[in-house]
């Protein structure tokens, strides 16, 4: 199995992470068929789980409405990040020259998985933007996909907003397992 072979797969997991939790969030949200409340998703079914000298019991695998709507969004924001986190890696690995590729889709897949993973990974429950020099005042695009304005928010909060949510990230992953790696993936 080549480079591009192996972030293909990592990338496509990551994708089924991210669609598997956007499932359970809808399952969370939905209604109960026997009560019609919010909440369709079990989280009171363990009994309990042990894994070697520790345990928990079923009190403490249990989750509330509350709890398992804060766990989901915990999760949800991870997960989707985490698909930043991949692309970037694969970059690193299969387009070593991506920031002076003559491709702007590239050049711009690249610094915005970067700069994204970059905010997610030095604090991943409170991300801020560090926009290197080098990217500052610049608009990246990947035509179609995701778009990340850097006017103005280095320093700033993380917001989704800025590079259009989870959706783009994931549309990014695909375009970069079909244009990047799909290509090289025959290569010995």
């Amino acid at each position: 199995m080549n480079l591009a072979e192996k972030h293909d797969r990592f990338l496509r997991w990551a994708e089924m992470q991210f669609l598997f939790v956007e499932h359970a969030k809808s399952a969370l949200y939905a209604p109960d068929p026997a009560t019609g409340e919010m909440g369709g998703l079990p989280t009171d079914k363990f009994c309990g789980w042990t894994y070697g000298a520790h345990a928990l019991s079923k009190d403490e695998l249990t989750l509330d409405f509350d709890d398992a709507t804060m766990a989901a969004a915990a999760l949800g924001h991870t997960i989707s990040m985490n698909l930043a986190v991949w692309i970037r890696h694969a970059f690193q690995d299969v387009v070593p020259d991506a920031r002076d590729n003559p491709d702007w889709n590239i050049c711009s897949a690249f610094e915005i998985s970067r700069l994204i993973r970059n905010a997610f990974s030095h604090n991943p429950a409170d991300p801020h933007w560090s926009i290197d020099p080098l990217c500052r005042n610049q608009v990246f695009i990947v035509d179609n996909v995701i778009t990340l304005d850097t006017n103005d928010i280095d320093g700033t909060r993380f917001d989704w907003h800025h590079y259009g949510g989870p959706l783009a990230l994931y549309r990014l992953s695909q375009w970069v397992r079909a244009n990047l790696l799909t290509p090289q993936m025959s290569e010995p």
